[in-house]
């Protein structure tokens, strides 16, 4: 829902497609330091001669401690605060689709802009008003 949600109208599915390709990406990544962390342990998981000892202390770096400290301040960092039902991003002021019209963003007043500031911090989105002076 998030990913539809950042992806310009009308180009939704190809957000999706792009976020899979990184996930798959990612899943890769994994598998690869996986297997030379197993090679930098010493562990040896074939042939006769297998070595697991090193097994119980390469579960809890990498099972626990490396997720509690990496995925919690990610979850911080990357949740964004709003409403599942907000938008995240207003295409039309952002200009990224077809068929808008310039002027129609160009004669935004100062006041109009403050209004709609007013109206995220009365739903609680903590956003603070800034005068810029001309």
């Amino acid at each position: 829902a998030i990913g539809a949600k950042l992806a310009p109208p009308g180009m939704e599915s190809a957000g999706i497609a792009y976020s899979a390709s990184i996930g798959t990406f990612c899943f890769m990544v994994t598998n690869l330091l996986g297997s030379a962390i197993l090679k930098w342990s010493g562990m040896k998981t074939v042939g006769e001669d297998c070595d697991f000892d090193s097994l119980p202390s390469l579960i809890v770096v990498f099972q626990i401690l490396v997720p509690i400290l990496v995925g919690v301040p990610a979850i911080m960092l990357f949740i964004p605060n709003v409403h599942q039902t907000e938008l995240l991003i207003d295409w039309k002021k952002e200009r990224w689709y077809e068929g808008e019209k310039e002027s129609e963003y160009e004669t935004s007043s100062i006041e109009d802009e403050e209004e709609s500031i007013a109206e995220m911090n009365g739903k609680g989105l903590g956003l603070q008003v800034e005068k810029n002076l001309v």
